[in-house]
């Protein structure tokens, strides 16, 4: 008898132990823009036992300390959470993120976002993941081949220069055909600057928008796509979504750092200082002019000296160069139950192969969301960026530039005097004056920020409230 009444007291010791232990674990199942998920299926790892959240996105469990609670929802990524350490009852609220193939599937418009499916807009998404790998200064250059209908090009291939962007053509003849964009509700100044200092070169205001922040691009084609944007929109809409943390997530910390090279292809092949001197010689004779007088003859006749005497400058070779890239992008990422962040900063400098054109951005983003309460949030996202632009001399002509005097120079003048100084000759530049001595440079600060108060009144209904602000300050 003693000994049965010793294992009952045993048995109920071991029972109160295994209920101190077992936790009543609650919570909801949200997705990364704080939309309750109904029908999540939540389980304990390894076990049968299990439920699913109710329309509120709710759920409730009981668990023991260290078990794993494993996530899942049809479109979303298997997320699993540790029960804590902690008896009686623990909220857990777990975040899920969108699958892939499920990202694919949403497009981003102007009033909010659809499901590709329910489009009837001609609507072109952009993943920013594979176009990041081209190695540009300007988001824009990455689209190059890349969306149907739309054509884009550099006009000098000078880094940080004006890009022509057009979406399904021409609509004007004598207004801009450049698109409307936005970038994270910030309708964006994209007027390319004409600058005395830069010999009426057009820089790419862009080109101050850092590629590796851009989550996705949206190109909105059609008037149905771009109506909500108005008149501005006549040339199609560009919509730009810069990254964001996650709620409920570790903090993550991403290094990327890369470069290249570039080099021109081919360059001309130009007659070389004796060629050109025979030239001008059989010139003069074919002209029916005194051979007495001929330009090229020996110098104690009066002349520049026979041809086979005269040196070969390569002008070409003083201007081109091997074009070179650096990127070196550093972001920091996460979020609490109530707060994401995401802070990011970047650096580019490129070289053109033609020398003296140089590009160089450093820029600086912070995107932050608070949830204030169950559906209401607030929001900010700003970009500062500051660029720094030199620019080679262009133009036609002998006179036009750097790349018309290396043509257009004959190869057997001298780029100095005997004497040291800089020679000059008459309907020609001196293109070592012209590298040496350039001034053409521009600097541009720039701020495209908003900050934003948004309720989720309906499920699909919202109602956001903004200001947004961009700055350029060109100098």
């Amino acid at each position: 008898m003693q000994k049965f009444i010793g294992l009952v007291v045993v048995y109920l010791l071991l029972s109160v132990r295994l209920l101190a232990q077992t936790t009543q674990i609650t919570g909801t199942v949200r997705s990364e823009d704080r939309q309750p998920l109904p029908g999540a299926n939540v389980v304990l790892r390894g076990q049968q036992k299990g439920t699913s959240t109710d329309g509120k996105g709710t759920y409730s469990i009981q668990a023991n300390a260290g078990q794993v609670l494993v996530v899942s929802a049809i479109g979303y990524q298997t997320t699993e959470a540790r029960v804590p350490e902690v008896g009686g009852s623990t909220r857990l609220d777990i975040t899920l993120r969108e699958a892939a193939s499920q990202l694919a599937e949403v497009v981003v418009v102007g009033y909010g976002t659809q499901e590709r499916k329910n489009l009837i807009g001609a609507v072109t998404q952009v993943d920013a993941d594979a176009i990041k790998t081209r190695p540009v200064a300007s988001f824009e250059q990455q689209l190059q081949g890349r969306v149907a209908g739309v054509q884009v090009s550099a006009n000098t291939g000078v880094p940080g220069d004006g890009l022509y962007f057009r979406i399904r053509g021409n609509t004007s003849i004598n207004a801009s055909n450049d698109p409307l964009y936005v970038v994270d509700g910030v309708f964006i100044n994209n007027s390319s600057l004409q600058r005395i200092t830069t010999q009426g070169q057009a820089n790419n205001p862009l080109a101050d928008i850092n590629p590796a922040d851009i989550e996705s691009i949206s190109i909105l084609k059609d008037a149905e796509a771009t109506a909500i944007y108005g008149a501005r929109a006549a040339n199609g809409v560009v919509v730009i979504t810069t990254k964001r943390g996650a709620y409920n997530t570790k903090t993550k910390v991403a290094l990327n750092v890369s470069g290249g090279q570039a080099w021109a292809p081919k360059l001309w092949d130009l007659v070389t200082g004796p060629e050109h001197a025979t030239l001008i010689n059989e010139a003069w004779a074919n002209d029916k002019k005194s051979l007495a007088t001929r330009p090229f003859r020996p110098v104690a006749e009066g002349g520049r000296g026979l041809p086979e005497e005269q040196p070969t400058y390569d002008r070409l070779g003083d201007i081109f160069r091997t074009g070179a890239l650096q990127n070196y992008d550093l972001s920091v990422s996460g979020g609490n139950q109530q707060t994401r962040f995401y802070l990011g900063g970047g650096y580019t400098s490129q070289q053109a192969t033609l020398r003296t054109n140089d590009f160089a951005r450093a820029s600086f983003k912070l995107n932050l969301d608070h949830e204030l309460a169950d559906r209401i949030r607030i929001g900010t996202s700003n970009i500062f960026s500051q660029s720094n632009r030199t620019n080679a001399r262009v133009g036609d002509g002998p006179q036009g530039g750097i790349l018309q005097a290396a043509l257009h120079t004959p190869t057997y003048l001298p780029k100095f005097n005997t004497d040291g100084t800089y020679a000059k000759w008459a309907g020609f530049d001196n293109l070592d004056v012209l590298i040496n001595n350039t001034d053409m440079q521009s600097v541009s600060t720039r701020y495209i920020g908003n900050i934003y108060g948004e309720w989720d009144i309906l499920k699909g209904l919202k109602l956001r409230s903004s200001w947004s602000v961009d700055y350029n300050l060109y100098d």
